[in-house]
């Protein structure tokens, strides 16, 4: 009798052991797949999966794949799995462009019911800011987890804009003070003003500007940043008129070869010149370089540069950088008026692809992959990722700014980034122009999103490079951008993709200014 008590009790205690490994270990023996940016096991967007999968696996119990795609072949490979059902993947983290195609054709499901769910990992979508929070976002449901926050701001060397000599030249050249510049004269003055010289003493002529141009990469967004204030009208309302810059969101005709974007891309093209003719061939990560190591005054990007700026395999600029929002035109095109109109236009963007994981509706394993899209996105390891220096993560979250660059809306602290290595003066100008960006603007450029963006914006892109190297004037160039949009919208549904675009542009409502929750 006494033995079988033993042998009760014994069974009991493996029985309760193995429930507390189970409740330890909730995913054991899951196998999840991860699609993701092809950024190497210490780069962009992939890096901090790999980083973090042994502790992950651990705590889970779960095993993680990593499968490295390249950026041009991104929507291809995923949209590829879905609509041939294989479901290789269970999750991907995709460029947010994607989403009209993922969203309305039910590929990926929405996170809500695991968001306060105890069994996961705690995150709040309200840490982030309210333009980053609508990106993740369609329809009032939540798709993603936090993770990364692209937007475009302006980098310069801060020693260079302060040096005595500099300032005195730069006088006498252009008749007005030098600084990071706040407006495209400023930019187009700046960047000649400092291309083709050698200002840091290294015996080789150094560069006003450097850009990544390079077709099929991430070049287009930099005309996109670059041609906002020339052509979105601020207005009280997103309408036909105002509020807009990729299509009329009555008639779905493509405006991108309209007299704003003409002049936006003959300026442009103009700003490239002051840079090395090599960067028609970089990607982003190439046109990183140059600045970092000391041998660009200015560069435009997501905010990957402030916190590369203190990472000494990469940089050597660190305590010398500055930045600001996106410079501001002194005159726009109003389509409505059809005449030019003469005023100071600062326009705020969400350009990038603020990558962030989207679980996939052909999973059989939806609970395990978002269960490491919400370990990422706790707030304690998500700082350290978007502080890494190498994670292609950038700021975006309430806890990112301290209240110095954020009018005291933030939660965040400047030692926090200084004890990452961060160099103070750098980290609180980085952090101020994404705060200015986000709530400091006169309008906002929409983000393109609608179904089939990836192949509008690859036609753009195309044509962009046509212009660049002189095989097309600008007007011819986005003259065939607007037939081939017409053609592509034509193909996927006019109607379709007008009911898709007037709600991710908000339509008829007022016109999004963003606040701090």
């Amino acid at each position: 009798m006494r033995a079988k008590r033993w042998g009760v009790l014994v069974l009991l205690v493996l029985v309760l052991a193995g429930l507390a490994l189970a409740a330890a270990q909730p995913f054991a023996g899951r196998t999840v797949t991860l699609g993701v940016f092809a950024g190497g096991t210490r780069g962009a967007i992939s890096g901090p999966f790999y980083y973090f999968r042994s502790a992950w696996e651990q705590l889970t119990g779960a095993r993680l794949n990593i499968v490295e795609i390249p950026f041009d072949q991104l929507p291809t490979k995923i949209k590829t799995d879905l609509i041939t059902r294989a479901g290789r993947f269970d999750g991907f983290v995709p460029c947010a462009n994607i989403y009209g195609d993922l969203v309305t054709n039910n590929w990926i499901v929405p996170v809500d019911p695991w968001i306060r769910d105890p069994r996961f990992p705690r995150w709040d979508p309200n840490d982030m800011g309210p333009p980053i929070r609508q990106l993740y976002q369609w329809g009032g449901k939540q798709y993603g987890a936090n993770y990364d926050a692209d937007a475009w701001v302006l980098y310069g060397r801060r020693d260079l804009l302060n040096d005595p000599k500099e300032k005195a030249a730069f006088r006498a050249k252009y008749g007005y003070d030098l600084r990071l510049p706040r407006t495209i004269k400023e930019l187009l003055d700046v960047s000649e003003f400092f291309n083709n010289r050698d200002w840091n003493g290294d015996g080789r002529p150094d560069f006003g500007i450097v850009l990544p141009l390079k077709v099929s990469a991430q070049g287009f967004f930099f005309y996109l940043a670059f041609a906002a204030p020339y052509v979105v009208v601020p207005g009280p309302a997103v309408d036909e008129y105002h509020n807009v810059f990729f299509f009329n969101p009555r008639t779905m005709e493509p405006i991108i070869n309209s007299p704003g974007h003409v002049k936006a891309l003959e300026d442009y093209i103009r700003l490239t010149k002051n840079g090395p003719r090599a960067q028609l061939g970089w990607d982003l990560v190439e046109s990183w370089d140059p600045f970092l190591k000391g041998n660009a005054a200015l560069t435009y990007s997501p905010g990957d540069i402030g916190s590369l700026s203190k990472n000494p395999d990469r940089s050597r600029i660190k305590g010398k950088l500055t930045a600001g929002p996106m410079p501001a035109s002194t005159e726009y095109y109003d389509r409505q008026s059809n005449r030019w109109v003469q005023k100071l236009n600062r326009v705020g963007n969400l350009l990038g692809c603020s990558w962030h994981g989207l679980v996939s509706s052909l999973s059989r394993n939806k609970e395990t992959i978002y269960h490491l899209f919400a370990y990422m996105a706790e707030r304690p390891r998500l700082f350290q990722i978007t502080t890494f220096g190498w994670a292609g993560v950038d700021p975006g979250k309430i806890y990112d700014f301290p209240p110095e660059v954020s009018d005291g809306q933030g939660t965040g602290s400047i030692q926090a980034y200084i004890r990452q290595g961060f160099d103070r003066q750098d980290a609180l100008d980085w952090l101020s122009a994404y705060w200015q960006n986000y709530y400091k603007m006169d309008a906002w450029q929409e983000y393109l999103r609608i179904p089939g963006a990836p192949e509008l914006i690859n036609s753009l892109d195309l044509h962009l490079s046509q212009a660049l190297v002189g095989k097309e004037t600008p007007k011819q160039a986005l003259d065939a951008v607007a037939k081939e949009w017409n053609d592509i919208v034509s193909k996927l549904g006019r109607d379709k993709l007008r009911r898709a675009y007037q709600e991710s542009i908000g339509y008829g409502k007022p016109a999004p200014r963003y606040r701090p929750r």
